[in-house]
């Protein structure tokens, strides 16, 4: 293939080039605000494009378009040529699908900070409580081991009184026990909301992450798509170099220029001029 950056356009392409100047120079005089922003925008720096191709009867035409959004219309301006794959249309799939994927942040959004947050509190709140209870009956038992322990030393030799301290030292061991269970009981509804509660935003979660990677993966296949999508419907150009016959060339030459210089005295860019 002829390398687009490196290559004399013929004179056809010279001549849609030259007409497409004269029509940026007549937008650029325009009242109209889409043209004034068209025009301020495309100062700035942007790739043109003409494309010179004949239909099923042989008419040349000259198609024009430019990269990315320009002006209010954004993908569209009249007598420009707009995209293939339009994935800003309100109601095309990429925007449907954002907009589920918006309206799952915002589900996530307010399921996290209401019923979530408040069942997540609540369990925090109870663990807390009977957390302290525990302590609080911990520090009992210390205080009675304590007691305990003094009078051994002292020499307590009283067999009734040595049982009843090991009573009450197994009563409180086994009732710290109890209390423990009783807490993981009274516990466990808590738990088990916020269980499922957690469950419920994680599903949310991984279902906007599942959409947000099928979205991206259709975005990269439409381009990946039009790129190899085969033009057979063109036809061999008049002007193609005899070197070329022995392929099947596609009847069409692309012109994409640096003209910022010729579009507007303040502008020092240049737009690059194509051909394929």
């Amino acid at each position: 293939m002829n390398n687009p950056f490196d290559y004399t356009p013929d004179a056809a392409c010279e001549q849609a080039f030259r007409e497409l100047i004269v029509k940026i120079e007549s937008l650029k005089k325009s009242d109209c605000l889409d043209n004034i922003n068209f025009c301020r925008e495309l100062e700035d720096g942007k790739m043109l494009g003409v494309l010179i191709a004949s239909d099923s009867c042989g008419v040349l035409h000259a198609l024009y378009a430019f990269s990315g959004q320009l002006g209010n219309g954004g993908f569209y301006h009249p007598g420009f040529v707009g995209p293939v794959f339009d994935y800003l249309q309100p109601d095309g799939y990429f925007k449907t699908k954002e907009a589920d994927i918006s309206r799952l942040n915002s589900e996530i959004s307010r399921f996290k900070n209401g019923p979530f947050s408040k069942i997540k509190s609540d369990y925090e709140r109870t663990k807390q409580s009977l957390e302290a209870e525990v302590a609080e009956y911990k520090e009992k038992c210390r205080l009675s081991k304590f007691e305990r322990d003094t009078k051994r030393e002292s020499g307590i030799t009283d067999e009734d009184e040595i049982a009843a301290m090991i009573r009450q030292s197994q009563f409180e061991k086994a009732e710290l026990h109890r209390l423990k269970k009783r807490m993981a009981a009274n516990l466990e509804p808590f738990a088990a909301i916020l269980k499922n509660a957690q469950s419920h935003l994680d599903s949310l979660k991984e279902k906007r992450r599942t959409d947000s990677e099928n979205l991206q993966q259709f975005q990269t296949a439409q381009r990946s798509r039009r790129k190899q999508e085969p033009k057979r419907n063109l036809r061999r150009h008049p002007h193609e170099d005899s070197s070329f016959r022995g392929r099947r060339m596609l009847c069409a030459e692309t012109a994409a220029c640096r003209i910022s210089k010729r579009l507007a005295s303040r502008s020092n860019r240049r737009v690059l001029a194509r051909k394929a």
